[in-house]
């Protein structure tokens, strides 16, 4: 016996031979891919109970589907050869619905997991709705013919009719897309190597069968054997691309879980520290307020209290209250960024008179530290919203006041105009400036350039955060430490589309 034949004859034992119920490797040909359905159901079912995802109920209805064909296929093979339904009787209405089951079922399973590991939806939906309409119809179509033609040609075969091409031509067609979308992803990993083999053994069975009836089943002995252990094998094939996939999936999980874990104690830490800051930006305050308080008290108690120390008392109260008022601002704000809880009203905005408006809500403190002020701010109108340049501004002016310049004479140098279809906003101070290190961080929440100013570092994101939304830009430009700062904002001057703020986008 030639090496051929004996592993033609190995085929057979596990694939059975041409022509139906004539071997005990028919029965093998059933049984076998049934327990390797089963096993791939049960390990569906177990995951379902875990995760009840949408994917993995297509999956267990496939599996279902593929098991139930190979079932009914063994019990009709079991009751052809313990001679309960004769032979002929079952050839009546047996192929179509066999061949209409084989075509529902590699559908079924391609549909699955083209959905399972690409999430091609939409995609995958009308590939399922066209392919299994068409194979609902040439069921139809093949059933009422054969069942005539059968009648009219007794002894007549399947494979001699036209519907057994049909048949096999449409599941071949309906292998090459799956076919093709793994082949595109061929090279990104095991998995789609292994998922590209299981489609290809599915096509090739089809192919081989096709050439078989091209050959009017000249070469069914060697063709036949070979494509049903092309389609017994290529289940194993699946059932490992389900574990290699449900494994990447744990490990992706596992992955995003401990990002999350670092998101969450990064703002833990965050939390601490704006609790920390902003009892300490509160408290200190207050603090200084009871003490000028009580100088107050004793000045107006005494008989020759001046007016200078009385009006410096109560600047520094002011101050104080002002330094209060920001902070408490400033959290608010940033609390309704995060929930997206303020729509943008846009309307023409003047920012000269917002300028002007802030530096007079500052001059307390401008007058207090002796700064300065630089202005160059014509006539400009934008379409944006009021309240919340107020606050761009407010926070930038604040920042220029705090980090001025303490040991010369310190000045903010405010100035605006157009630049093409942008306003240009640059507030320039002589300050403690920025490092090369603290440029690259200070748009971060929380962050402060220098932990000897109070503060709770949530002033810039906020002006970030808001400018942005307004279809802006903002950034801070320094020479280095001691040299001062410019902070630059462009604002549209036609306003933009944003109905609402993007901040939780950012997170």
């Amino acid at each position: 016996m030639k090496l051929w034949d004996i592993i033609i004859e190995i085929l057979i034992k596990f694939g059975g031979s041409p022509g139906t119920a004539e071997t005990e490797g028919d029965i093998v040909r059933f049984l076998l891919p049934s327990i390797f359905w089963t096993a791939l159901l049960i390990n569906a079912q177990n995951r379902w109970k875990i995760r009840k995802e949408k994917k993995e109920y297509v999956l267990i209805f496939a599996f279902s589907f593929g098991l139930f064909r190979e079932l009914y296929m063994f019990f009709n093979f079991l009751i052809v050869r313990l001679g309960k339904v004769s032979l002929s009787f079952m050839h009546l209405f047996f192929p179509p619905f066999e061949h209409a089951l084989l075509t529902f079922s590699v559908i079924l399973l391609a549909y699955a997991f083209l959905n399972f590991i690409y999430n091609l939806n939409r995609f995958a939906y009308l590939y399922i709705v066209s392919a299994l309409g068409i194979t609902g119809l040439l069921y139809i179509i093949t059933a009422i013919d054969w069942h005539r033609v059968s009648i009219l040609y007794p002894g007549l075969k399947f494979g001699s009719y036209w519907g057994d091409a049909a048949f096999h031509l449409l599941t071949a067609t309906a292998m090459f897309v799956p076919l093709y979308t793994t082949f595109i992803k061929f090279k990104e990993g095991m998995l789609h190597k292994l998922l590209f083999t299981a489609f290809l053994f599915f096509f090739l069975d089809e192919i081989l069968m096709l050439i078989n009836i091209a050959y009017k089943e000249y070469y069914a002995y060697i063709f036949v054997p070979i494509r049903h252990n092309l389609h017994i094998w290529a289940i194993p094939i699946f059932s490992v691309v389900y574990h290699i996939e449900i494994k990447e999936k744990l490990k992706r999980a596992n992955i995003e879980l401990e990002k999350q874990n670092d998101k969450l104690k990064a703002l833990d830490k965050m939390k601490d520290g704006l609790i920390r800051d902003v009892t300490h930006e509160l408290k200190t305050p207050v603090a200084k307020q009871k003490m000028q308080i009580e100088l107050l008290k004793k000045i107006l108690c005494q008989q020759d209290s001046n007016e200078v120390n009385r009006n410096k008392i109560i600047n520094t109260i002011e101050t104080s209250i002002k330094r209060q008022e920001n902070v408490i601002n400033n959290i608010l704000n940033l609390y309704r960024l995060e929930e997206g809880g303020r729509k943008y009203q846009i309307k023409p905005v003047r920012l000269d008179s917002m300028l002007e408006m802030v530096l007079n809500d500052y001059q307390i403190m401008i007058n207090t530290y002796k700064i300065t002020i630089k202005k160059s701010l014509p006539i400009i109108t934008i379409n944006s919203d009021e309240e919340m340049i107020f606050h761009i501004f407010s926070n930038l002016i604040n920042n220029a006041i705090k980090y001025r310049n303490q040991s010369g004479s310190p000045y903010i140098d405010v100035s605006i105009k157009i630049q093409e279809n942008w306003a240009l906003i640059m507030i320039a101070d002589n300050g403690i400036g920025l490092t090369e290190e603290e440029s690259s961080k200070i748009f971060e929440p929380f962050y402060q350039a220098s932990s000897s100013f109070e503060g709770c570092g949530v002033g810039l994101i906020i002006a970030k955060i808001i400018t942005e939304d307004l279809g802006g830009e903002i950034h801070l430009e320094s020479k280095g430490k001691n040299q001062g700062t410019i902070a630059i904002v462009k604002l549209p001057l036609k306003g933009f589309n944003h109905g609402k703020n993007n901040f939780s986008n950012r997170r």
